[in-house]
């Protein structure tokens, strides 16, 4: 159990991709929630020996809790300024979307009368309303009025995340082993719900789809991370952040650039706006299509970041095949009949095989795993809607989907997305 405190002497192997970033983060005075990390040796325990490991571990994280308390001067599940908490997952590499995460946890009767006296009633019940929403999908059941016992199961069930069947089948896509498992972080919650100058966002310091050099992702007033993600609600792009809270958008390019240097890589940000103030919950390296991975490369070279040979480690051969192979001509491809008007989930034309594709106008990832093929519009460029990836853009690892994306962006159609899945 390691106190993510900037002072974390352990590696991203230990603390899981998450962890790391966020201990990285805290070390450089970035504007960090308080977080504690339970690690991928307990994660593994935990999935060979569920019971005898929480036991084992309980005591402990009921006293990284109390930190938690103190850090943020709140009380966990009860009080007049009550903390709630995110239990989070966090492997070793990066697999955004594809475990389980929990928000807003610790919400019972009691604390939601807190927080509606703190703040406003409307916010208490969404904030109420997010959690069971998502605590059921999660764990299979109704949250206790004990918020450690929800705390309880909480953390197991991102533990046993790690062998969903979404995880395991991204793990295969990728031809990664299934032995690492993965940590958890338990971090203080924000709420990007709170009030009209509240939201989330997700951002990349450079453009990870064309390779421009230019800020690239999204802004959602009023709501949280998972609503971000998530693919079914309507983004602004990340100028918007600009023009509603200029202060706000310049403390976060300005740590983005930080974390450029400090990584020498495009580092991608989670971040949450709670009553104008910035808080940032989690960085990793952008994901990146082909193209922008020669792009970033040659720009990170030139910028002094990277030498001649970090700058060929950082273009696989996978995007040379990909930036080499040619596009398809959609005139030969797509019959204008592919693309309706309404967008109901239907069975729609395939070049190479009659075989079932999603189409609808958001696509959640259960609807798209039933298909060899989804396209959804529009697409919010930090989703990942669309299993293996994120719906935003071509990625060479999803080994299909590249003609069909190469159609629908050269017919002239940036709105659509698309993956096989």
């Amino acid at each position: 159990m390691v106190l993510l405190d900037g002072q974390a002497e352990h590696s991203r192997e230990v603390l899981g991709n998450k962890g790391h970033g966020i201990d990285v983060m805290r070390r450089h005075a970035l504007p960090v929630p308080p977080a504690f990390c339970i690690t991928t040796e307990v994660g593994v325990r935990y999935l060979a020996d569920p019971d005898p490991t929480m036991d084992a571990i309980w005591d402990v994280v009921i006293e990284r809790m109390g930190w938690l308390e103190a850090e943020t001067s709140r009380t966990f599940g009860r009080g007049p300024r009550p903390l709630l908490v995110s239990v989070r997952s966090g492997a070793t590499q990066s697999m955004p979307g594809m475990m389980d995460t929990i928000l807003d946890l610790g919400v019972n009767d009691a604390v939601e009368q807190a927080l509606a006296r703190a703040c406003t009633a409307e916010f208490a019940r969404d904030t109420r309303r997010r959690f069971n929403r998502m605590y059921r999908r999660v764990t299979g059941q109704h949250p206790a009025e004990d918020p450690y016992e929800q705390l309880r199961v909480g953390i197991g069930a991102v533990f046993t995340s790690w062998n969903s069947p979404r995880a395991k089948a991204y793990r295969e896509h990728y031809g990664r082993d299934d032995q690492g498992g993965t940590a958890v972080v338990v971090q203080a919650m924000v709420f990007g719900n709170q009030t009209a100058r509240s939201g989330a966002g997700v951002l990349s310091s450079r453009n990870p789809i064309t390779g421009a050099n230019e800020p690239f992702g999204d802004w959602l007033p009023g709501g949280q991370g998972d609503d971000v993600v998530s693919g079914l609600v309507d983004v602004e792009p990340i100028a918007t952040l600009r023009d509603e809270l200029p202060a706000v958008y310049d403390e976060l390019i300005e740590a983005a650039r930080r974390l450029e240097q400090l990584t020498s890589d495009v580092p991608e940000i989670e971040f949450t706006v709670e009553n104008g103030k910035l808080w940032l919950l989690q960085t990793r390296s952008a994901e990146r299509s082909a193209q922008a991975a020669v792009r970033l490369a040659l720009q990170l070279r030139h910028d002094g970041l990277i030498d001649d040979a970090q700058t060929l480690r950082r273009v696989t051969p996978a995007a040379v095949e990909a930036v080499l192979r040619p596009p398809c001509n959609p005139k030969h491809a797509w019959p204008h009949r592919f693309w309706p008007k309404v967008c109901p989930p239907a069975r729609a034309w395939q070049p190479e095989s009659p075989t079932p594709t999603w189409m609808r106008r958001w696509t959640r990832p259960s609807g798209a795993s039933r298909s060899s093929w989804c396209a959804t519009t529009p697409g919010p460029k930090t989703s990942w809607a669309c299993w293996p990836h994120r719906a935003s853009s071509p990625r060479w690892a999803a080994r299909p989907a590249t003609r069909q994306w190469s159609a629908a962006s050269s017919a002239g159609l940036p709105s659509w997305v698309a993956a096989t899945v």
